[in-house]
Formats: C-alpha cells, sequence, structure tokens
C-alpha cells in the first residue's frame, strides 16, 4: 500500500511542510510503501518539493507511485487512496506490467461521466447501490465502480475480474 506520511520538526528548514490533516502538522513528509500485513516499510523517500519538469494534467500522485513502484517485480499490485488513485496512474502501472486499485476523486480526467456524474437518479438509491463500468486500455480490464454510502466513493482497479462474486 501507497500512502503519505509527516515526520514532526520544529526547528528551520527549507524542506518542512504543512499538512492540516496530520495530527503533527509541521515536519518533513514522506511517501511510504508498506506490506499490507505486516506494516513492514519497503520504501519511504522524502517529498522534495515539486519539480518544475512535472505535469499539472498528471498530479504527484501518479509520479510518486511510478517511483515506488519501479522496484517491484512484475504483476505486483499497488493500494492507494484518492490523493493517488487515477485511471492514468492505471495506465502507466499497466505500461509496467503491475498493478493498481484504488479510490479516485470525481473530478479525476478521464473517469467515466456516467459514474462521477450520474444525475439525480444515483441520489434515489440507499446506502450499498453500485454502479459499474469496464474499460479496455492495451488489452487489459480496468474496471470503475461507484458505491453509494453517506456520500459516493469512487474506485479503480486493473486486478478486478471484470464481475462481482455474489
Amino acid at each position: 500500500s501507497i500512502d503519505e506520511a509527516i515526520q514532526p520538526f520544529k526547528g528551520i528548514s527549507n524542506l518542512k511542510v504543512y499538512m492540516k490533516s496530520k495530527p503533527h502538522k509541521w515536519g518533513y513528509k514522506f511517501w511510504l510503501m508498506c506490506d499490507p500485513w505486516t506494516g513492514f516499510t519497503y520504501a519511504a523517500p522524502q517529498y522534495l518539493g515539486r519539480k518544475g519538469d512535472e505535469k499539472a494534467e498528471t498530479g504527484p500522485g501518479r509520479k510518486v507511485v511510478e517511483v515506488l513502484m519501479s522496484a517491484t517485480p512484475p504483476g505486483t499490485c499497488a493500494v492507494a487512496d484518492r490523493f493517488f488513485g487515477s485511471l492514468a496512474t492505471c495506465q502507466s502501472m499497466l505500461d509496467r506490467r503491475r498493478h493498481f486499485m484504488g479510490t479516485v476523486r470525481s473530478d479525476s480526467m478521464g473517469f467515466p461521466l456516467q459514474l462521477s456524474q450520474p444525475g439525480r437518479t444515483m441520489f434515489a438509491h440507499n446506502r450499498g447501490h453500485t454502479l459499474f463500468t469496464s474499460m479496455i486500455y492495451q488489452n487489459e480490464l480496468i474496471t470503475a465502480v461507484r458505491w453509494q454510502d453517506r456520500q459516493h466513493v469512487l474506485y479503480v482497479s486493473t486486478k478486478a475480474t471484470g464481475g462481482f462474486a455474489g
């Protein structure tokens, strides 16, 4: 699994960042790739700020996943939250013969409009209602899902089998 973490630091440094959603607001930011069962950290590169050559349309999440997954063997699957999730991340991982699954933002570029903006009919359904669609990218299946909870949850996966177990 891939996520971000902050190492608290109160001193003076150009690398110190502010993250309002963390318990310790100020410190050094790290990208973590951890084993989901043991919690062992495989890689933890430090965030050094935005580079000038990063493209705004792909966002930093895809680049972080690419860097962290570069040392893993083909067939490895990354799981991440909506900061890292996008169709561009899925396509990038398939190009590298790896998999990705995770939540995505509703304004993520390329996400199917019938799922990200389904109209009023989706909101009339009870919790647990699910809509899904599949796309083919280079002969690989990318599944996109919208699940209705208190709010909608959008999810993409390159590891799905194309159907739901019942």
